[in-house]
């Protein structure tokens, strides 16, 4: 049997193939087949749940848990990783939490993961990550904590129905025309991107006693906020990196949706954590 030290977790929406997709571009990887692959099937057809549960069978690190209901995207994470750990009783050295439409073009991105010395206080790392049809750069997302200022203008913003429409449109468009270079310089932050994100196994323990108490959006803040609150740091890895495809789920919703579960997850988070911009 194989000791996983990396595990990555995903979920299916409505993209079976996708999924499965993903796990040869993992299996790319010089260390992938030590790496365990976690599906938690949010939404699937009959067909796709047949082709996933066979998929899990296929596959002796893949496993495949349906929880019968869509959870949203973290607490769809979450329950992954805690039936992970019930089914085999390991614990990674590394758990990554991603989007499917991701592809490694540095084939050693594992092997360099598991040599890092991270400082004991890191509990997440974020690569840098380059969305491919943009030809631009995201990560890191803050270097600093939000104050409930900042929070309270996206929330205003994203409930505005006169521009709401606008600004998640204009969101989309801006990396089009205002290319974003990579950065080059490693260091500790606040928020990293949550396209693809890695926890740390002492900070996936803490995380695994929690809920994300909306469906959809400002999962990194969520990740990012807890390690702040455990006096943990998020660590960007410049020397790391991941090709964004942008073909997620998510991306298909439309502009009035998307705007009205930024706000409600915005305004969750603000409620939850902020009081006067210091922790509750």
């Amino acid at each position: 049997m194989i000791i996983e030290e990396i595990v990555n977790i995903v979920i299916c929406y409505n993209n079976a193939s996708e999924v499965m997709e993903y796990y040869s571009e993992i299996l790319s990887l010089d260390e992938g087949k030590n790496i365990g692959y976690v599906v938690v099937i949010n939404s699937s057809s009959e067909d796709e749940q047949r082709q996933l549960e066979q998929f899990g069978k296929d596959n002796e690190n893949v496993y495949v848990f349906n929880p019968g209901k869509n959870l949203g995207y973290m607490n769809g994470l979450l329950l992954g990783y805690r039936r992970y750990r019930d089914l085999t009783g390991n614990l990674p050295k590394y758990i990554i939490m991603s989007n499917t439409d991701i592809a490694f073009e540095d084939k050693a991105f594992a092997a360099k993961l598991l040599s890092r010395n991270y400082d004991s206080n890191v509990a997440l790392i974020g690569p840098s990550i380059l969305v491919s049809e943009l030809n631009s750069y995201d990560n890191p997302v803050s270097d600093d904590r939000y104050t409930v200022k900042q929070l309270n203008k996206v929330i205003r913003t994203h409930n505005t129905p006169a521009i709401r429409e606008f600004y998640v449109t204009a969101s989309f468009l801006k990396p089009k025309f205002i290319k974003r270079k990579k950065d080059f310089t490693s260091r500790n932050v606040y928020e990293l991107h949550g396209c693809f994100f890695i926890l740390t196994s002492e900070y996936a323990e803490i995380l695994k006693t929690l809920n994300f108490g909306v469906l959809l959006y400002s999962e990194e803040t969520f990740v990012a906020e807890n390690a702040y609150r455990n006096g943990l740091k998020a660590y960007y890895d410049a020397d790391l990196e991941v090709v964004h495809k942008e073909h997620s789920t998510t991306s298909k919703l439309k502009p009035t949706r998307r705007a009205k579960l930024i706000a409600e997850s915005m305004t969750w988070i603000r409620d939850t954590y902020f009081v006067d911009g210091e922790i509750k």
